[in-house]
């Protein structure tokens, strides 16, 4: 009965066992150090990121919404890492897995680097805000975004506006007892991107009466059409700023007396660099 039981046979398997016992706790121990690197990885891209966009934008109104989103993609990267690692080790068939597994590893951790990069690549485009001395802060929610208000401007609801003029202000004009008004209005989509395609289409669209340029929003040439017109005797001005924030474009309207077009034009300079929020544009570097 021993030397059946110790015979050459019942030795290779419990070496054969013993081989693969040894096998399978290295296979768990490099698996598990990969999963540790990975998750580490996540977390050091996002305290990077972090630091970064808080350099970048001290005052943006999406500074705190970056960082709950990547929190909690945070939360479920442990939990993807970890359940590779639950089946992989539960079957325990080789090497083959360990390489899938570090496959895997490298391609979350680079889509992980591609999506991180998306705000830090609209951070780097824009330029800081600009505070307006005694301005007044204006939150809005969707879009999100924040808009200070020149001090002599006073809030107006006129009954007569269109349901999409979401904010007006109204100020005593420096001459002929004209107001000037700031009008906030929320387009239905974006604006488009900032191509020569989509320039031609725009100047093809203006009507000839309708100047067409730009206006600097953070180091962006935004559409801006300057018309004419006559109200009450009086010629006014109107500049309308097309800003392309995400999820939906914003409109700036600022009009007064003709005679104050070069403070109206400061006004509107003023505004926009306040304006601060997420923009669907991209500039190359």
């Amino acid at each position: 009965m021993n030397n059946q039981q110790n015979s050459p046979g019942n030795i290779a398997d419990g070496q054969a066992t013993s081989s693969g016992g040894k096998q399978s706790t290295w296979l768990y121990i490099a698996i598990t150090l990969v999963s540790i690197c990975a998750v580490a990885g996540c977390v050091f891209i996002d305290w990077q990121r972090n630091q970064a966009i808080t350099a970048l934008l001290p005052d943006s109104a999406q500074l705190t919404q970056f960082k709950i989103t990547y929190v909690l993609l945070d939360l479920m990267a442990p939990l993807v890492v970890g359940g590779i690692v639950s089946v992989v080790a539960s079957r325990n068939r080789g090497r083959r897995f360990l390489f899938t597994f570090c496959g895997v590893a490298v391609v979350l951790v680079i889509l992980r680097l591609n999506h991180l990069a998306q705000p830090l690549r609209s951070a780097r485009v824009l330029q800081p805000v600009v505070h307006i001395a005694g301005g007044k802060r204006l939150h809005n929610q969707t879009p999100l975004f924040d808009l200070e208000i020149p001090q002599e401007f006073e809030s107006y609801s006129n009954p007569k506006d269109p349901a999409s003029v979401k904010y007006t202000f109204i100020a005593p004009s420096e001459s002929n007892g004209s107001k000037k008004v700031i009008g906030v209005t929320i387009l239905d989509g974006l604006v488009p991107p900032d191509n020569e395609a989509n320039r031609r289409r725009l100047r093809e669209s203006v009507p000839e009466k309708v100047e067409l340029t730009t206006k600097n929003w953070r180091g962006l040439s935004v559409p801006t059409f300057i018309s004419r017109e006559e109200v009450r005797g009086v010629e006014v001005i109107i500049y309308r700023v097309r800003v392309p924030l995400t999820p939906k474009a914003v409109e700036l309207a600022v009009f007064g007396p003709a005679s104050n077009e070069a403070s109206l034009s400061v006004t509107v300079d003023a505004l926009l660099g306040s304006l601060d929020g997420s923009t669907n544009w991209r500039i190359p570097r």
